[in-house]
């Protein structure tokens, strides 16, 4: 099986998601040796990440579409460019390490099955964690999201 994987937090090792990624894949794949991993990053790592990794994982750096704004441009590589890579690569699987699946409804009729991974209930509790614009929209999109794959 071909696993893609929303691996955008290794490029910050040291923050619980990117520990949690790290280990997560490092020893999985340890474990499953018959199953292909590839975690896609929008930015270079560091080899001695890299190295870290077994042989049935792949890192491949998929940059970030030039676009005004940080926000703008995750937003963009998690919602467009990464869900487009995973359909180009046609992997069995789509993993994402933090709630940054695809918005769209469209994502979830096609082959690829989906694992989303929630750490923390926190920004759907606490109206202080959606102050921004893009971050309400980011929270109320996922709200529907996940209703909508509950009741399909």
């Amino acid at each position: 099986m071909k696993i893609g994987v929303n691996a955008r937090l290794l490029i910050k090792p040291f923050t619980g998601i990117g520990q949690y990624t790290k280990n997560m894949f490092k020893e999985l794949a340890k474990i499953d040796t018959e199953d292909r991993y590839i975690l896609v990053v929008p930015e270079k790592l560091p080899e001695s990440l890299v190295r870290v990794f077994p042989q049935n994982v792949e890192i491949v750096v998929l940059p970030e579409k030039r676009l005004p704004g940080a926000g703008a441009r995750k937003t963009w590589w998690e919602q467009v460019q990464l869900p487009e890579y995973f359909l180009k690569e046609k992997v069995d699987l789509a993993f994402y390490t933090y709630p940054s699946n695809p918005w769209s409804q469209d994502w979830y009729k096609k082959s690829i099955k989906t694992v989303v991974v929630v750490h923390d209930c926190v920004p759907w509790m606490h109206k202080n964690y959606r102050k921004s614009i893009l971050s309400k929209l980011y929270h109320v999109k996922k709200d529907m999201l996940y209703l909508y794959i509950y009741f399909v």
